[in-house]
C-alpha cells in the first residue's frame, strides 16, 4: 500500500498520509514518527490496519514534506501541531501511536489535550532522555546524528542503513534514506524545548495506554527500570518487550510489533 502525501495548505502546511478506506464510523489512529524519520516509516505496518481504522501519519515540523517550521521545534509546539491536525482532519479523539520522539510528542499531546486522545501507544520512546540538564539544547546524540545525515551522501546513508539493519524488510530502506535527505538542515538552529512528560509523570495520563519496547540487549533506548515505572503507572500488562528488536521496533520485528499493536487497538476500540 502506497499513499500519496497530502497537505493542509499554505506556507505553514503540515504533510500527512491518510488511508480513509475504513467505514466512516471507524476509530482513527494517528501515527507519529521519530526524529529524522517521516510519515512513510509506518508503511510496513499500515496495511495490517487498513479498512478497519482510519489511518493518519504526520510529517513533523522540519521533517518529510511538512512546510511548517517557524524556527520552533519545542516538544510543546509539536504537540500543539498534533492537536491542530486532530481538530482539522478528524474533529474528535484519536488513538495516538508514537515512535521514539513521536512518543514524546504523543504523550505531551495526551497530557495537554486529553479530550482529543482516546488511547496512547508508545514505541520505544525514551521519555526521560528529553529531560536532560539543558532542555533548550538538543541532546548530544541528536546533534551528532544531524551532522552525519547532513554531511553524508545519499549513498553513504543508504549503505549505513543496510549495514546496521540486516533484519529489516527490503522495502524499508528507500523511505528511511529519503527521510534523512528531507530533514531541515536548520533543525537545531530553531527554538528548542526537549522536556516533555517523563516516566515519573505517567500516572497523570489516565487514558488506555500501552508501551511497546525493544529489547535492552539489542538496542532499545528504554531500560527495564523505566518499564517498571510504566507498569506501576498504567498496570502490569501495559508494557511489552519484543525480543530481538532494537529501537526501531516496528521495523526490526514488523510482524510481532503489528500483532501487539493490533491487540491493543482492537481492545481500546471495542
Amino acid at each position: 500500500m502506497e499513499l500519496e502525501r497530502q497537505h493542509t495548505g499554505g506556507p505553514r502546511s503540515i504533510a500527512y498520509l491518510d488511508d480513509d478506506s475504513a467505514p466512516v464510523d471507524a476509530p482513527t489512529v494517528m501515527f507519529l514518527h521519530g526524529i529524522f524519520d517521516a510519515a512513510p516509516c509506518w508503511s510496513g505496518v499500515l496495511p495490517a490496519f487498513s479498512g478497519r481504522f482510519r489511518l493518519l501519519a504526520l510529517d513533523t515540523r522540519g521533517h518529510g514534506r511538512t512546510r511548517r517550521f517557524d524556527d520552533d521545534i519545542r516538544i510543546s509546539a509539536l504537540a500543539d501541531d498534533v492537536a491542530e491536525m486532530i481538530d482539522t482532519l478528524v474533529g474528535g479523539p484519536v488513538i495516538l501511536v508514537g515512535h521514539s520522539m513521536g512518543g514524546v510528542i504523543a504523550t505531551q499531546a495526551a497530557d495537554r489535550y486529553p479530550h482529543l486522545v482516546r488511547a496512547l501507544a508508545l514505541v520505544d520512546s525514551p521519555l526521560d532522555l528529553a529531560r536532560h540538564d539543558d532542555p533548550t539544547v538538543a541532546p548530544e546524540f541528536i546533534r551528532e546524528r544531524l551532522h552525519q545525515i547532513t554531511t553524508w551522501t545519499p549513498e553513504q546513508i543508504m549503505a549505513k542503513g543496510i549495514a546496521d539493519h540486516p533484519g529489516w524488510h527490503a522495502d524499508e530502506f528507500a523511505w528511511w534514506a529519503q527521510a534523512k535527505a528531507d530533514v531541515e538542515p536548520r533543525l537545531l538552529e530553531a527554538r528548542q524545548g526537549w522536556a516533555g512528560v517523563g516516566f515519573d509523570d505517567l500516572p497523570r495520563i489516565t487514558l488506555p495506554a500501552r508501551f511497546i519496547a525493544g529489547d535492552p540487549a539489542t538496542g532499545s533506548m528504554v531500560t527495564s527500570a523505566q518499564l517498571d515505572r510504566v507498569r506501576a503507572a498504567w498496570g502490569p500488562d501495559s508494557a511489552t518487550i519484543i525480543a530481538n528488536a532494537g529501537h526501531d521496533v516496528h521495523k526490526d520485528a514488523r510482524a510481532e510489533f503489528t500483532r501487539v499493536l493490533d491487540d491493543f487497538l482492537t481492545r481500546v476500540s471495542a
